[in-house]
């Protein structure tokens, strides 16, 4: 519990959503579930530029204004 309160904490300190576009959207993070964490978190941090944070066993790309939740997980898709 005191570790999502500390991470709550630290990433509304760092990670202020952006003011809406001019179409009125802003997004502040997503989730991606997938069967291999590990090559999410290379596009994410080592392709993309990304600064990995972490809360406990969760780990976060955090870019201006997002943060990219990955964790592994098999999708159930959209329907």
């Amino acid at each position: 519990m005191r570790v999502s309160l500390l991470f709550l904490l630290a990433v509304s300190l760092t990670a202020q959503v952006v003011p809406p576009n001019a179409a009125g959207v802003s997004m502040g993070h997503f989730h991606i579930v997938t069967a291999d964490p590990e090559s999410q978190k290379k596009l994410w941090i080592d392709v993309l530029g990304g600064k990995l944070v972490t809360a406990g066993p969760l780990e976060y790309a955090m870019f201006p204004g997002v943060l990219v939740g990955y964790r592994k997980g098999e999708s159930v898709g959209i329907g």
